[in-house]
């Protein structure tokens, strides 16, 4: 071999510098080394673990001559390979990547350095789409690639086929050049057309700049941009999908590189080890890396394991930072970690793989990879072929987990084997590991570091002393705090198995003395307590828990709510990810079999393991040793688990929404789940024929035909009423509709539903997804968008139960049931969704005479207007023009909508065809079955109709009602009828409908009674609904004769009344008996009482009941009327009895109901007190009335009742109607707590208006200056100008007055006057806050007792003397000197605060009292004892510490600041990023006083204004 030529050498170069100049040559022998070599590095910026990347590339390439792979410098790789062949095949098989990161392979030229080669350049095919006909040529392919870049290769197989949808070309691309998406040809017609490029096997590129090799979340682009509105140039669209190759995670093709890993070839065996000498040998391992970048920083700060290979010996690592050699694999750490705590251990594995932990952690390599057993045998090569599928396994589970990186030890045989997974988000370091354990140190921001070990034991009986001297040995191997999880194949004691044959006492004291030597504890295992299994179903079986997991006091003193948790989520998890490309609907399927598998065991051991439970409680209940008193506590928790378990599932059965507190009550559920069944349970049906069915064939074919003809299309003529509807749908309100569905959209409408709503057919509720959003949202969400996109369900998707819930006492037929549908909650979410969008632009499209899911409308609206104008009726008892009111009767309203004409309807509104589109496949796609008796009979596919439990249905039913109030608007413009009203200047009313319950008004005369009636006809052609006259009612006003109201109702075919019965559930004719009108509340009390009186339910399930049942009976009446007192009084005193267990109101009640009305902690059960709970519900009805004047109800009462005036300035009024009466008495609560805010303050009276700012007053104190009784606010202020005129304020007004005036602020973002609730923050008016202050008025005399500390001296002498005067000569006689000064000081500042309201009209509240009394205690005690010592204590603040925002985000904290001397406020707010950094900050200031909420309110303001002003979209507040 000939050597390099030495002839020409030189020792001085041209410049006269010392140097050596050679002659480069082909031959040699180091070039003959070089021949077969390429150079190569991974395009991204981050560090690259150099063993996981030989592994990988041997593994893709497999070379037949082997490969050498050696990190020649940092990131810069050599791969020599034993033939050129094998070399070849690499460079034409490319690109290749690497965790989704390029490969640059360049062949190394003769004579470079190695860092001079540029290595920037990579080879892509390129595919090139929607090129014109007739270019599929060479030529056009290399110009083209000219222009991506440098052509390289034409695809031959261009030419293969008459049709391609592309051409491809392989194109050297340059690395630091953005990516060509398009460009521009001409067709034959001289048109510009777009052709676009897709890459294959590309790699990382940033969507921002369009390069390869990093992310957006990297790129400088991005970071220089002074605004991101978050369009991007680049998507991935410009990569061409290709099927993904697979790759085993060891290679047999991988050469001895010198200072890696060796693999010997077949004729060398590994050296054996000792029978008796533990495994801990280090490997064989494989790690994976992901594409996440990786802080450079962290690179080489910590020390490689060292082993050594021979001896198979472990040799811990110095804790002391070493270099890594570039030869070896290199440390890799994850960023910087959230803080969080990192791994959640998860026990009850099933036994095949006992350690399969998961953790957050990053890993450290081993200096040296063990020799591999490399086996010639056939049944040897089948062994390998197994491994390399489990770490196949291993990589597809990470990948699917979407960890970073995994750390797999192989299983020997078909035992043991490791694998542990982490992320990112937690920094570890792997200690050391061998074939038994893996050491990991965890490294938290909170709590510090602690040792995480996943851990197996030897299965071998004869090896078990080996596995307890290996505890010993890890308890020594650090000092930090210690959780050790995993397969230990030990029993601790002869409770953790259960079988026919006992456990070995000499294992489990062995084991149990190993574990009191590592001073480890067993933490706590949740579910069921054995985790492995035998001869399951025979007598033969035997359970055993062999994984645990044990801890140090350290550790559990970081995490002392450590525990195992039930394996549901594993259940769930393997039933969803077994087929990873199957749709949803299968996947939920897998998981309802693997679930009914599990929940089948769950819930036979119920009875099972109480009754043990109890047995072996009592069989231990008389031992007195230490042994048996602890496990007998330990059965007592597992008994009371147990028991809560039971009774959940009770729960559910029972569907006791109401109960959410409270003791145990299993026999309540139970009994509840019982009547239900029975009330279900259909025992009898008349068929159309009139005959009796009573077996469950004929019941099933009852129900059947019944559904088939309900459901069965009658096809009419839809343009009467659809040439009347105009389009109503605005262009913004179509494009909100028809938006692209966000994850968050699918989210909100699965949590807005109850957890344990009934299920659909699949048998998922809501609670399942609601739980499993997690693991299967986003395969949820993809799968809608997919179903929206293409207008299709999944054939199962849409299918549909029909439970029938009988709508009186004793059903006969099947008009007398309810059909409810019971859609699938996947189905749910997209219909919730649809729904949410849909009602904010119903306000729009629907007349003010609907009031039913209008966004702020009420039912209640539509009860006070038909309450009024049946008042109105009634009492009209003069006029020539008589009127009637008719209710009527819509038979299975929803279930008989015309699809034709709800889509006729939807398209005259306006909305958009893909609008339209979602909505009839969410109306037509559906399949019905008849649950009868528990019997599915069907399939019934309906050719109309709106399903009760679909969320869109009521929306829908109500834009197909607005073809009955086009009808009857177009009659009422034309004249023919002619709506009701009830006095000079209110609005006419025509019909009110809510849903399905309409009421019509017109004159009572014969051709208006036939024209309602053809409107009514017309409507039921058209739309499908059929009225059902013989249900509906009609009433006249009285100055129509009995006479013509007979007729009248004769023609119309309806019944006549004398009142309208209920309207909406509510009397809509209150007569002179007002408690016999309302008595039916107190039966419905009573019935339900007695319904629970004889099931079995705790006191504090009584408590519950009572208050979320029983007081909440009257509520819905409560919210329109005032019930009289009398009934009050008697529905207290029935629930009173209940309470305390009397079955008649006869038994003794230990309490009245005034003392168990107050909060628990006044000494009360925080029961309602009814009376004013009733005039805080009837209150909101006039709050309406004042902040809502333009609603219907409020224009109707307004013009009846007080049409010159306020609401507070009202009278009752002659003849008034019962609801006004209520609403009457209900302003007092308003006045109260009433306020208003300034505008231009033209509609505020200075002196008869509350106004000021004050907690307690807001009202000017008298006397005042006659002047200024006749004034306005806006009197007060400079002309043109949001300011006050302080001159005339000081001028005309005291100087506390004046003060109190200027401290009111004028804020020019307020420009009408308005009123505000001060209890709320919001200023609306709530039940809850006008009860809460009408309860702590009735209170209001005990604060100043309690504010004094006097309430336990002054309380239990009140029933003792019977007058002021003798308790407090007992008080002065008996207590001492300090209780009777605070007594004396309270009763002075009472007498002061008396004085005041009679000669100043000042009143202070009991509180108030109180703290002045307190206040002017605590300075004369103060006073007297200053000759004592006075303690100093230090105060200490709780400092909230500031937090960095996610990535992607910024967040901003605002505050303000007061100067309370200057009237002014001010206020700052910054803008900081993840990273701490200040990205924007601003102030600004007022001139006026405002409160600490204003205040702060104002800054929030602002800062949201400015930073949407400069386009931050990803902002925390």
């Amino acid at each position: 071999m000939s050597s390099i030529n030495l002839e020409d050498l030189s020792i001085h170069n041209e410049e006269g510098e010392e140097g050596f100049s050679f002659d480069f040559e082909e031959d040699g022998e180091e070039v003959s080394d070089m021949r077969w070599c390429l150079l190569g590095r991974l395009l991204c910026d981050r560090p690259i673990h150099a063993n996981s990347l030989m592994i990988r590339m041997a593994d893709l390439w497999s070379p037949v001559k082997k490969v050498s792979i050696k990190e020649a410098k940092p990131g810069i790789f050599l791969f020599q390979f034993g033939h050129p062949l094998d070399m070849e095949a690499v460079i034409k098989g490319g690109p290749w990547t690497f965790d989704n990161y390029l490969l640059i392979l360049e062949q190394i030229p003769l004579g470079m350095q190695i860092e001079s080669i540029p290595l920037q350049h990579v080879d892509l095919w390129v595919q090139i789409h929607n090129l014109p006909i007739g270019l599929m040529k060479e030529k056009v392919g290399i110009t083209l690639s000219n222009f991506i870049g440098k052509f390289v290769e034409y695809d031959q197989n261009n030419k293969s086929s008459f049709w391609r949808q592309y051409m491809r070309v392989k194109v050297r691309m340059d690395v630091h050049q953005p990516l060509k998406k398009d460009t521009r040809v001409k067709n034959i017609a001289g048109e510009w057309c777009t052709v676009n490029f897709k890459y294959e096997k590309l790699g990382i590129f940033c969507f921002v700049c369009g390069i390869m090799g990093h992310t957006e979340r990297r790129c400088a682009v991005r970071y220089d941009m002074e605004v991101d509105n978050g369009i991007r140039g680049w998507s991935s669209e410009i990569r061409a999908e290709l099927r993904k190759q697979g790759g085993r995670q060891t290679s047999r093709w991988l050469q001895d590189n010198h200072g890696g890993s060796r693999v010997h070839d077949g004729s060398s065996g590994s050296q054996q080890q000792g029978e008796n000498e533990p495994n801990i040998r280090a490997g064989p391992t494989h790690v994976h890396e992901s594409a996440t970048g990786v802080n450079n920083a962290h690179v080489n700060q910590l020390a490689p394991a060292t082993v050594e290979s021979q001896s198979s010996k472990l040799v811990q690592s110095s804790s002391q930072p070493q270099t890594t050699n570039h030869n070896r694999p290199i440390t890799i750490i994850s960023p910087v970690p959230v803080s969080q705590s990192p791994i959640s251990p998860r026990a009850d594995q099933k036994r095949i793989k006992p350690t399969n932990m998961i953790s957050g952690s990053d890993i450290q390599g081993s200096s040296e990879e063990v020799v591999e057993k490399v086996v010639q045998a056939e049944k040897k090569r089948r062994r390998e072929e197994e491994k390399g599928e489990v770490k196949e396994h291993s990589e597809s589970i990470r990948v699917l987990l979407k960890y970073e990186a995994c750390l797999t030890i192989d299983v020997e045989g078909r035992s043991g084997g490791l694998c542990v997974m982490w992320k990112d988000s937690v920094k570890c370091q792997v200690m050391n590991y061998s074939r038994n354990f893996i050491n990991i140190v965890v490294e938290d921001e909170e709590v510090g570091k602690w040792r995480l070990t996943c851990y197996y034991g030897y299965p071998e009986r004869s090896r078990r002393k080996l596995a307890w001297d290996m505890l010993r040995d890890l308890r020594n191997m650090s000092q930090l705090p210690w959780c050790i999880i995993g397969d230990f194949n030990d029993l601790l004691s002869q409770e953790d198995r259960r079988g026919v044959h006992p456990h070995p006492n000499w294992l489990c004291s062995g084991f149990r003395n190993a574990v009191a030597d590592c001073n480890l504890t067993d933490i706590y295992l949740e579910g069921h307590p054995y985790t492995w299994n035998k001869s399951r179903g025979t007598t033969r079986a035997i359970e055993e828990r062999l994984d645990r997991a044990l801890a140090n006091s350290l550790w559990l003193s970081l995490f002392p709510n450590a525990k195992l948790e039930d394996d549901v989520d594993d259940v769930v998890a393997t039933g969803w990810r077994a087929n990873r490309e199957s749709g949803v609907v299968d996947k939920l399927a897998c998981c309802a079999e693997n679930l009914y598998k599990w929940g089948r065991r769950k819930k036979i051991r119920f009875k099972d393991e109480v009754a043990g439970y109890e047995a072996e409680m009592a069989r231990l209940r008389g031992e007195s040793d230490m042994s048996s008193m602890s496990r007998y506590h330990e059965l007592r928790n597992q008994h009371a688990k147990v028991l809560v378990q039971e009774e959940s599932f009770w729960k559910q059965r029972a569907k006791m929404h109401w109960l959410r507190g409270g003791d145990l009550n299993t026999k309540f559920f139970h009994a509840s789940a019982t009547a239900r069944t029975k009330f279900k349970k259909i025992e009898k049906l008349v068929s159309d024929e009139n005959v009796s069915i009573t077996n469950q064939q004929g019941l099933c074919e009852v129900a059947h035909n019944y559904f088939e003809q309900l459901f069965k299309s009658k096809v009419g003529a839809y343009e009467p009423v659809l040439s009347l509807i105009s389009p109503r749908v605005t262009l913004e309100d179509n494009e909100r509709l028809v938006a692209p569905i966000t994850r968050e959209e699918l989210r909100n409408a699965l949590f807005q539903m109850h957890p344990d709503k009934s299920p659909g057919p699949d048998g998922f509720n809501p609670a399942f997804f609601q739980h499993f959003w997690g693991m299967c949202g986003e395969d949820i969400f993809q799968e809608v968008t997919g179903w929206l996109d293409r207008g299709f369900f999944p054939s199962s998707m849409n299918e549909t139960n029909i439970c029938l819930i009988p709508k009186c006492d004793r059903p006969n037929t099947m008009r007398d049931y309810r059909p409810i549908s019971l859609c699938n909650v996947l189905y749910k979410m997209v219909s919730k969704v649809l729904a949410n969008r849909l009602k904010f632009c119903l306000d729009s499209c629907v007349s003010e005479e609907q009031s039913a899911f209008i966004e702020g409308g009420s039912i209640t609206d539509n009860a006070l207007i038909a309450i009024e104008i049946i008042h109105y009726l009634k009492r009209k008892t003069r006029g020539y023009k008589g009127e009637l009111a008719l209710k009527i009767d819509i038979s299975k309203a929803y279930d008989r909508v015309e699809w034709g004409f709800l889509k006729g309807m939807l398209t005259k509104m306006g909305f958009s065809e893909k609008w339209i589109r979602w909505m009839m496949l969410c109306v037509s796609s559906v399949n019905y079955s008849v649950l009868m008796n528990f019997e599915r009979v069907g399939p019934i596919h309906p050719g109309r109709g709106l399903r009760q439990g679909d969320p869109l249905s009521p929306y829908l039913f109500i834009l197909v009602a607005e073809g009955l109030t086009s009808l009857i608007n177009k009659a009422v413009a034309q004249g023919d009828l002619h709506g009701v009203k009830i006095c000079r200047g209110a609005p006419m009313v025509s019909h009110l409908l809510f849903a399905d319950d309409c009421f019509l008004f017109c004159r009572a005369n014969l051709s208006e009674s036939r024209k309602l009636m053809e409107v009514l006809k017309v409507y039921e052609d058209v739309s499908g609904q059929e009225i059902n006259l013989s249900k509906s009612e009609v009433f006249f006003s009285r100055n129509i004769s009995q006479a013509a109201q007979e007729d009248l109702s004769r023609v119309m075919g309806v019944r006549h009344v004398l009142g309208t019965g209920t309207y909406l559930g509510l009397p809509s004719l209150v007569g002179r008996s007002k408690k016999a009108t309302f008595a039916y509340i107190k039966d419905r009390i009573w019935k339900k009482i007695n319904s629970w009186r004889r099931r079995p339910m705790s006191k504090a399930g009584k408590e519950v009941m009572i208050k979320s049942v029983l007081q909440a009976i009257p509520s819905y009446v409560m919210s329109i009327y005032l019930l009289p007192d009398t009934l009050v009084k008697e529905i207290e005193r029935m629930i009173n009895a209940f309470w305390w267990g009397g079955s008649t109101n006869k038994g003794i009640k230990w309490l009245s109901w005034e003392r168990m009305v107050p909060s628990k902690d006044r000494g009360g059960l925080g029961f309602r007190d009814l009376q004013v709970f009733n005039l805080a519900m009837v209150a909101k009805q006039g709050w309406k009335l004042i902040t809502e004047p333009h609603a219907l109800v409020s224009r109707i009462l307004k013009a009846r009742y007080f049409p010159k005036s306020s609401l507070f300035d009202a009278t009752l009024g002659t003849n008034p109607s019962y609801v006004w009466r209520g609403i009457w008495r209900s302003r007092q609560v308003l006045m109260q707590g009433r306020r208003w805010l300034i505008g231009d303050g033209s509609k505020i009276n200075v002196m008869y208006e509350p106004w000021l700012r004050s907690k307690e007053n807001s009202w000017i104190s008298a006397p005042q200056n006659l002047t200024v009784h006749n004034m306005k606010v806006q009197q007060l202020m400079l002309p043109n100008q949001k300011a006050w005129d302080e001159r005339r304020i000081l001028s005309m007004f005291p100087a506390h007055t004046a003060g109190e005036i200027l401290d009111v602020p004028l804020l020019t973002s307020i420009e009408a006057d308005r009123l505000i609730w001060k209890e709320e923050r919001n200023g609306i008016y709530s039940v809850r806050s006008g009860y809460k202050k009408m309860m702590r008025e009735k209170r209001d005399c005990r604060e100043a007792w309690t504010i004094m500390g006097l309430e336990s001296v002054i309380v239990p002498r009140l029933q003792r003397f019977d007058n002021i005067r003798e308790l407090i000569f007992d008080i002065c006689a008996k207590e001492d000197i300090e209780v009777a000064g605070r007594v004396a000081l309270l009763m002075w500042s009472l007498w002061r605060n008396r004085n005041n309201w009679l000669w100043k009209e000042v009143k202070a509240s009991a509180s108030q009292v109180g703290f002045e009394a307190y206040h002017g205690w605590e300075e004369w005690h103060t006073a007297n004892l200053r000759d004592s010592p006075v303690q100093h204590h230090d105060q200490y603040m709780s400092l909230g510490i500031w937090q960095p925002p996610p990535l992607g985000k910024v967040k901003c904290n605002v505050d303000a600041s007061f100067f309370i001397n200057g009237g002014v406020c001010g206020w700052g707010w910054c803008i900081r990023g993840s990273e701490g950094q200040f990205i924007l900050g601003g102030s600004n200031f007022l001139h006026e006083k405002l409160n600490i909420m204003e205040g702060e309110a104002m800054a929030i303001k602002e800062a949201m204004c400015e930073v949407s002003q400069r386009g931050f979209t990803q902002v925390i507040f």
